[in-house]
């Protein structure tokens, strides 16, 4: 039995096939069956276009009346983009 080689697919041509599916009527089953795609692996991109597309979340900065020269600080960057830094 021959083996089936799983395609490879840049994160541009994932948002290509992303947009295909959004502009057509297909379900995400259906349209998955027509391209050939595995339907798990289209929702998880289809989820990081969405996130993509909605763009970094905002930034705030909140800062005490009397700010202390800080101590520490600490920066998280989450996989979305956004960032939270701590300073004490």
């Amino acid at each position: 039995m021959a083996e089936k080689k799983r395609a490879r697919r840049s994160r541009e041509e994932w948002h290509r096939l992303v947009k295909r599916y959004e502009a057509g009527g297909l379900s995400p089953k259906e349209f998955c069956r027509r391209e050939g795609l595995n339907e798990n692996t289209f929702r998880l991109w289809r989820g990081r276009v969405r996130s993509a597309d909605r763009g970094p979340a905002p930034f705030v900065e909140v800062v005490p009346a009397a700010a202390p020269e800080p101590s520490w600080s600490i920066e998280l960057e989450l996989p979305s983009g956004a960032k939270l830094r701590l300073r004490g």
